[in-house]
């Protein structure tokens, strides 16, 4: 006795065959997981996408959104200021401008320099929130050290919790 109904046919003892997979069938399984996959990454790209433009709103640039990701309070405009050749024995001012990232205000108390010749001149400087202010060093060169080429870094400090703030000067002293 053949039946049409799956549970009867079991209880008869009748052996029941599923029907093999067709290639629809098979496609309709592949789209419907790739669909997902493909939801689930439009879905990030379009947080990504807001994010990114949020932090450019709120920062003015990408890099000031880096800057802030890495748990900078502050950020100089260029951490590097290469002055090219200086005459030996010379006193330069050396301007940055430092953009403060957070909603609060902070304050650059001082400079830690590699060398006693890199001072800032206007600490403490208060940058108001979301603001730039230009922050001077003053480098003064030593009039027997012509012919070599300098590098002298300062680590900014600040009134608050933040990654550090390095900045950069360099360049070759001449005797002329």
């Amino acid at each position: 006795m053949s039946t049409t109904d799956p549970q009867v046919a079991l209880a008869a003892g009748e052996r029941h065959v599923l029907p093999r997979a067709t290639s629809s069938s098979r496609f309709h399984v592949r789209w419907h997981w790739l669909r997902h996959v493909l939801l689930a990454a439009l879905v990030t790209a379009l947080l990504l996408a807001g994010f990114a433009v949020w932090g450019y709103l709120a920062f003015g640039s990408f890099r000031g959104l880096h800057c802030y990701a890495k748990g900078m309070a502050v950020m100089p405009d260029s951490s590097f200021i290469q002055f090219g050749e200086v005459k030996a024995g010379s006193t330069l001012r050396v301007p940055f401008v430092l953009t403060n990232l957070r909603s609060q205000a902070v304050t650059v108390i001082g400079a830690d320099s590699t060398c006693s010749c890199l001072r800032p001149l206007n600490a403490p400087l208060v940058l108001s929130p979301r603001a730039n202010q230009t922050l001077v060093l003053e480098l003064s060169t030593s009039a027997n050290s012509a012919g070599q080429a300098f590098s002298m870094d300062a680590t900014l400090y600040l009134d608050c919790d933040s990654a550090p703030v390095i900045v950069t000067v360099g360049g070759h002293l001449s005797s002329h």
